[in-house]
């Protein structure tokens, strides 16, 4: 089964945005919108459009701290557990300064990551990003998961409000 099919069902205008990024070749994509506009729907129905068999290695969903990256991370967990994609057990401990993650059948890994401290956003190829809440993570946060997907192909969703935004 599609892992986006058991994601809660998509507005008109969702619908809009996801036929856009299945059409398109573009890599990066910005969801704004206001309060409980469904932001993070949108943001996880097209990454885990993006999560496949054929794409091996980690995605990350990165907040400007671990709890502000969880719900993302839940919508993409649920539409893969539901399709009978996920491995095992995954790790959500409850303290909210701790990452979350879980694997796929396919050997890949979703986790939550916390731009709290940039310099720990290296080291890994990402094959794909949701950069959750990005408007309040500094720039450097965004050049730094544009080089994480450079190598990969990989994409880069931007989503959150703009309220409270860094100036970038």
């Amino acid at each position: 089964r599609e892992p986006g099919a058991n994601l809660p069902e998509l507005s008109p205008l969702q619908q809009e945005i996801s036929q856009w990024w299945e059409k398109s070749d573009s890599r990066f994509c910005m969801v704004l919108g206001g309060e409980r506009a469904g932001k993070s729907l949108i943001s996880a129905f097209l990454a885990g459009k993006c999560i496949r068999p054929d794409i091996k290695g980690e995605y990350w969903v990165v907040g400007p701290d671990y709890r502000q990256a969880r719900v993302e991370f839940t919508y993409i967990y649920n539409a893969l557990m539901e399709a009978g994609l996920v491995a095992g057990q995954a790790s959500m401990p409850l303290a909210e300064t701790s990452p979350w993650s879980f694997h796929t059948i396919w050997g890949a890994v979703v986790k939550t990551r916390s731009s709290n401290d940039i310099a720990k956003l290296a080291s890994f190829r990402v094959a794909g990003v949701i950069m959750a809440e990005a408007a309040q993570q500094e720039y450097a946060v965004f050049l730094k998961l544009m080089g994480r997907v450079s190598e990969t192909g990989g994409f880069l969703i931007l989503s959150g409000t703009l309220e409270k935004g860094q100036a970038w």
